[in-house]
């Protein structure tokens, strides 16, 4: 119940957090709100609530003395601040009864400082990104900090934090005796001294002085050199050129700022070409001549004009300079493709300028790289090109809410939607999108012997009076052999979701016999199924992307008893308790084993590989059950197949002896003594994981749950392919169980290569024989938009044209990318293998790997076959996110690239180029593939047959 209640968010009115802490008596208090209070009290004794904070290895540093509840019926927790010494950041732990889990706070409370008169040392709490409440020492130096700044008419506004740990207990005593001194050198001749009084200091536990102030300077566009210094009034001292730190909001790097109507690039540095932290440099630069929106106009259905007036006092001289006819460019953000649309400069008078541009139809589709994506603006006047700004009327942010008006293009088969808008640095920007954009899949079933499909798709506005009927077809790619096309009626339907949701439900128009019915079955997550209306009122198309968890139902037209449908979720209740009693009462049921792979999602990875061996050398000795979503995935000999959460999923697990996952269980999973759980992961680690995570990443509080570390503890026994990646997991899941580094039993098959199955593999994709395969395998990235539609960060039109003749390209997406993947042109040489089983055979017959931050160029080294890494958001990925173990520009067995023609550079040449990593390559095999011997199955069986035996397992 109380781990239920406690679930630390405090975005959540409904959980529990600190909702204020104060110093009181030598005492921090931390208050808890309500939601904890009226819970807790119900369910355990106060003497058994407390915070501590630990150390890495689990030690308390400190805990809290007593936990009361006031007058007010607030449950206050005490930590005496006598105790507390820590010399890191670390978290901070509230404990329930026998449990403990982080403590969550509200993100705008304001903290307090914390001075331990013991150790003479000061302490702050911090909030993470996370809102975990953590406590960290501050070293004894002085310094300032900058914490924002702005810029408005010849102003600078600055806020500062002054930390004073050594002189903060003499400044509180006497504050009118203190002032911060502030030199502003703005150039040759302008030489300011503004003061600051500490006549108030509110917060007298803290050692850090907040402060504001506005900086009047004679000229803005300029150079400014900022200095801080303390000064003791009654002694005329100094406290000179206190060492400065910045934060994120006074940290700008060519931010376009506007004031006045004009634009500035805005630059802040400590100067560092002295090296001295003490001077903080603020350059404004004026832009000289920058093209601006004057009006955007919807001139019919299908086009709009762009009219860009000039700023800046070389706008005549540069227009005069320009020979030919303007071009306004659109730059793909992603792969940098270009389209490019004639404009004419008109002049009203001498004085005004303007460049005028018709973006319809036919100038859109002519651009043969004309694709879906963001597209930014540019004017290219004669050899020079400049980015198009917003009109600058107002501030920057003013402009990102402006909602121009979509129009729609047609070609042969489809619609697309355009839309200006302003990005956020206040430069115009083309969003181009699909007009009909697949978002779900409901269901696929068979209907007295008629596909039927229902999903939803977003049409994009104008979409009015759209809900119909239209005939149309639906191409269904199979393997082995060419797509199934059916002929079809499509009825869309308006939702009252939003304002471009549609319902659709797709109907076959013939009967479909079981030979047909059973292909498409088997094609369900083969590849995207292309949905195309041939009505001449609305022509339109999209892909059908079919998940994992979407069965393909066959029945007659039956409607569903609520009844049945009520009293199923109500007996659903009854599982784990069932569950857990079976753990007590039914015996364990010697050699029946339990195999899943990647939560039920598929047949595959290093338990499919153990099973496979388990049964070629034991048959039907064993009681072989696999956890799966759809049965359909399961290609082994013979195995019983349990849906994940259904009463023989809990029958099985309640009952097994072994237990063989690439991951972990849900947490109702008990450990029943004489059971064995071979944990097998799933990949040599190159991104940080689980504590390993910095605290400051959007991973850390997934990776470092509590419930997390409790599932490791149901582990028996690890196995690992290399020395490299048992420390990591050993460190990162603080384990204290054998780690047997032997190899991964899925790569025996890279080892022992079956050219029969690579064979048969490609005739699965229909890839001709005369073509090479390239393996695209990029990683997932936590802060992609999943509103938007995934799109590959390649020039495809390019590669196609470049390359069709000599390769395919399968991609491997993350789940959730291959869902967004809106796929419906280049059949012939791009196919989707997401959900294809095991990517053990995609790696055996590929003679290419893409990829860029993914594990898989661990397990592909192993093949010897080139690799290429497509880091384009190589810098990005590395400080925002999890960050690497290793250096990876470093150890990278392949060639990194930065942009779409970079890579297509690198293909075209894959041969020559692949010849100067051959030592590079071969050193990293040493490293990661040394215990890859093709037996990893045999010797893992082996570590089950010991267990059987009895025998100790270190």
């Amino acid at each position: 119940m109380i781990r239920h209640i406690l679930k630390w968010n405090p975005a959540n009115v409904n959980t529990g957090y600190v909702k204020k802490i104060y110093i009181s008596d030598s005492k921090i208090v931390f208050i808890m709100n309500d939601y904890f209070r009226n819970k807790l009290l119900n369910n355990i004794a106060r003497t058994d609530v407390y915070i501590s904070c630990e150390d890495e290895d689990g030690n308390t540093l400190f805990r809290s003395s007593s936990t009361h509840v006031d007058d007010q019926n607030n449950i206050e927790i005490f930590v005496p601040i006598e105790k507390i010494n820590v010399d890191k950041n670390l978290p901070l732990w509230i404990h329930v009864g026998n449990n403990k889990y982080k403590l969550s706070i509200n993100k705008h409370l304001e903290l307090p400082m914390i001075y331990n008169q013991k150790t003479k040392y000061f302490y702050r709490l911090i909030i993470s990104k996370n809102n975990i409440l953590g406590i960290e020492r501050i070293n004894n130096e002085e310094y300032i900090s900058i914490d924002s700044l702005s810029i408005y008419n010849k102003n600078i506004n600055i806020t500062l934090s002054l930390v004073l740990p050594s002189h903060f207990t003499e400044i509180i005593k006497n504050p009118k005796n203190f002032s911060l001194i502030i030199e502003a050198i703005s150039d040759e001749t302008s030489h300011r001294i503004t003061e600051i009084n500490f006549d108030n200091i509110h917060n007298y536990y803290s050692c850090t002085i907040q402060l504001s102030t506005q900086l009047p300077v004679q000229k803005i566009d300029t150079i400014h050199k900022l200095t801080f210094s303390l000064n003791k009034k009654d002694s005329k001292s100094y406290f000179n050129n206190l060492p400065i730190q910045i934060k994120s909001n006074a940290l700008f790097n060519n931010e376009l700022i506007v004031i006045d109507n004009d634009s500035y690039f805005l630059n802040t540095v400590l100067d560092e070409n002295n090296n001295d932290t003490s001077q903080y440099i603020i350059k404004v630069e004026k832009l000289k001549f920058e093209p601006r929106v004057k009006l955007v106009e919807k001139v019919s259905l299908n086009s709009f004009k762009i009219t860009i007036e000039f700023y800046g006092k070389y706008s005549h001289a540069i227009l005069n300079q320009v020979k030919t006819d303007p071009l306004l460019l659109f730059v793909e953000r992603s792969n940098k493709a270009t389209m490019l649309y004639k404009a004419k400069i008109n002049r009203f008078t001498q004085n005004t300028e303007v460049v005028e541009a018709i973006i319809d139809e036919t100038s859109v589709l002519k651009n043969s790289t004309f694709s879906t994506g963001i597209w930014d603006a540019f004017l290219k006047l004669g050899d020079k090109i400049f980015p198009v700004a917003n009109p600058r009327k107002n501030l920057i942010q003013y402009y990102r809410a402006y909602n121009y008006p979509q129009i729609v293009i047609k070609n042969q088969l489809d619609q697309y939607s355009l839309k200006l808008y302003y990005n956020f640095k206040g430069y115009l920007s083309l969003l181009i999108r699909d007009y009909v954009i697949f978002k779900n899949l409901k269901s696929i079933s068979f209907i007295n012997r008629k596909l039927h499909i229902n999903g939803n798709v977003n049409i994009m506005k104008p979409n009015k009076g759209l809900s119909g009927s239209y005939l149309g077809e639906i191409s269904i790619p199979v393997p082995f052999e060419k797509p199934v096309v059916l002929p079809i009626n499509i009825q869309l339907q308006k939702t009252d979701k939003n304002d471009i949701e549609y319902k659709f439900l797709i109907k076959s128009l013939v009967k479909i016999n079981k030979k047909i019915s059973k292909k498409i079955i088997t094609a369900k997550t083969y590849s995207n199924w292309i949905v195309q209306s041939t009505d001449e009122q609305f022509k339109f198309r999209f892909p059908i992307i079919s998940e994992k968890e979407v069965n393909i139902g066959i029945s007659q037209l039956i409607k569903t008893n609520r009844f049945i449908s009520k009293s199923k979720k109500l007996l659903d209740k009854f599982k784990i308790p069932t569950y857990k009693l079976f753990t007590k009462i039914l015996p364990i049921k010697k050699n029946t084993f339990v195999f899943q792979s990647f939560y039920g999602n598929s047949y595959a990875d290093n338990p499919k590989a153990i099973y496979e061996k388990l049964y070629e050398l034991e048959g039907d000795k064993n009681k072989y059950v696999w956890v799966l979503k759809d049965s359909n995935l399961f290609t082994g000999k013979k195995a019983k197949i349990v849906k994940p959460f259904s009463w023989k999923y809990y029958y099985y697990m309640a009952r097994a002896q072994f237990f063989i996952n690439n991951a972990n269980f849900p947490d109702f999973f008990i450990k029943r003594k004489n059971t064995f759980f071979l944990q097998t992961w799933h990949g040599t680690p190159l991104k940080k994981l689980g504590l390993d995570v910095p605290k400051d990443a959007s991973a850390y509080a997934a990776n470092s749950d509590i419930k997390l570390l409790e599932r490791t503890k149901k582990w028996d026994i690890l196995i690992s392919p290399n020395e490299y990646t048992s420390e990591i997991m050993k460190r990162a899941y603080q384990l204290n169980i054998p780690i047997k580094t032997i190899g991964y039993p899925r790569n025996d098959q890279l080892v022992n290569v079956d050219k029969e199955k690579i064979e048969k593999v490609k005739e699965y994709f229909n890839i001709p024989k005369d073509k090479k395969v390239i393996l695209y395998a990029p990683t997932w990235r936590e802060d992609d938009d999943k509103k938007e539609s995934y799109r590959l960060k390649f020039n495809v039109n390019k590669f196609y044209k470049t390359l069709k003749n000599k390769y395919v390209i399968l991609l491997r997406l993350h789940y959730f990318d291959a869902k967004r993947m809106q796929l419906k042109d280049y059949s012939d040489f791009i196919i989707n293998a997401t959900y294809y089983n095991d990517i053990g055979d995609l790696y055996n017959i590929a003679d290419i790997l893409i990829t860029d931050y993914s594990s898989v160029m661990f397990d592909f080294s192993i093949t010897k076959k080139p690799m290429i890494f497509y880091a384009y958001d190589y810098a990005k990925y590395q400080d925002k996110l999890r960050g690497f173990y290793l250096d990876f520009k470093a150890i990278a067995p392949g060639p990194i690239v930065k942009d779409s023609d970079e890579l297509l550079f690198t293909i075209k040449n894959i041969e020559k180029i692949n010849e100067k990593y051959k030592t590079k390559y071969e050193k990293f095999r040493n490293q990661f593939c040394s215990h890859e011997s093709g037996n990893a199955s045999l010797e893992t069986i082996n570590i089950l047959n010991r267990f059987r035996k009895g025998e100790k397992i270190e």
